[in-house]
Formats: C-alpha cells, structure tokens, sequence
C-alpha cells in the first residue's frame, strides 16, 4: 500500500487484515488511489505473480468522504467500512463509495 500511495497521504494498519489510507483528495481522485491500490495488491498478491503465494488475496476498499454528516473519525472509519463491505457483497476485489466506479 505504501508503494502506492503518495508523500501526504496517511497510511496505517487498523486492524488484522484492516488498513486505512487518509487522503487530501476530492472522492474521485481517492477512487483512483483505491483502483491504483486495489490493482497492485491484486497483481503482487495473485498465485501468478512472481511472489510465491499460497492463496489470492482478495482486496475491497471502501471510500468515505468528510462530510456535514461525518463528523467524528470513527464515523468516517463506520462510512469507509459500509462501503467496503458493499464492495465484498459484490465480489470482492472493488472499490466502492463516493467517487468510485464500480467493477459490476
């Protein structure tokens, strides 16, 4: 993920397979930093990369912008994890959430 992101952008692990990425970005282009994100880890993780893997990693990321509604950081980690599991409702390695076009 760091290989990914850029020098302002926030990167850390939230959880056992949870990471959050903060960016000072509009929705759309955060989207392009997920896609970019989603796209490496899929093609550095795959059982056909040349990193010897056990099993594909799926990666779904969810987008949540600061909003009037979205006051608190973990209401910002809440929106980012709905849209992240609506990513994996629809087959995992998406991203989904404000700015993103989905892979459906």
């Amino acid at each position: 993920m760091r290989e990914s992101d850029r020098a302002d952008d926030i990167t850390a692990r939230y959880g056992a397979e949870e990471f959050v990425l903060l960016l000072n970005d509009t929705p759309e282009e955060a989207a392009v930093v997920a896609e970019r994100v989603r796209s490496e880890t899929e093609r550095r993780c795959s059982t056909k990369s040349d990193v010897h893997v056990k099993r594909q990693i799926a990666v779904s990321l969810g987008i949540a912008p600061l909003a009037p509604n979205v006051r608190t950081f973990d209401g910002l980690i809440e929106a980012a994890c709905e849209e992240m599991y609506h990513a994996k409702e629809f087959g995992r390695y998406r991203v989904s959430g404000a700015g993103a076009n989905p892979r459906l």
